[in-house]
């Protein structure tokens, strides 16, 4: 995955913040804390939520539709980013997620659920604001962006995780499998976050 590389060239950047968020559990800077469940989804911090799995195509989807998110985001960062760290965490998201979105592919053949052929409304949203920034405006909302994907991508794998219906046990298997990664994902976008990109470039 990588993640030596890309934890290398954070840590160069921002040894201090990675310190710091190992040892608190709060919401990175800028993105509120907002942790509930309603009306059929689970609201994760500084997201709008996810819906609740319960089939096969309730996770597929939404698993499908933050692959997305992150390619095409990741692609974005990789090419436009004002600081390295951004750069080369977009690249290890568009890496990581292409993996994901390919193991999905054949969850969602086995299971008759048609591959989506767009991103859900809120990544769509966050995306296409993204293609009109530069700069250290672009860091600021792409990594803002990716701690608040990450949390609801954790989310979501959680919660299959915990499904019991026995035509979810593949899923099951899949998120268990992946939840390592975006954890790992998401401790190093509150990382970035927390080390106040993208003002650690200003002079």
């Amino acid at each position: 995955m990588h993640a030596k590389v890309f934890t290398a060239a954070v840590v160069a950047f921002s040894l201090p913040a990675f310190a710091a968020m190992a040892q608190s559990s709060g919401p990175a800077r800028g993105v509120p804390d907002s942790t509930s469940a309603t009306g059929g989804r689970v609201t994760t911090q500084g997201g709008e939520g996810v819906r609740a799995v319960t089939t096969p195509k309730d996770f597929i989807e939404q698993a499908a539709s933050s692959d997305m998110f992150e390619i095409e985001t990741g692609r974005l960062a990789a090419s436009k980013g004002n600081s390295e760290a951004v750069r080369s965490f977009g690249q290890h998201m568009v890496t990581d997620h292409t993996q994901t979105t390919q193991q999905l592919t054949t969850l969602a053949a086995r299971h008759g659920v048609a591959p989506a052929g767009a991103m859900e409304p809120r990544h769509a949203t966050m995306a296409t604001n993204l293609r009109t920034l530069s700069g250290q405006a672009f860091d600021q909302q792409y990594v803002q962006g990716q701690v608040v994907a990450h949390r609801e991508a954790v989310a979501l794998f959680e919660q299959a995780t915990r499904t019991t219906s026995p035509d979810m046990a593949d899923i099951r298997s899949f998120a268990a499998q992946t939840l390592p990664t975006l954890r790992q994902h998401l401790q190093m976008a509150e990382g970035l976050a927390g080390t106040g990109v993208p003002t650690a470039r200003q002079q």
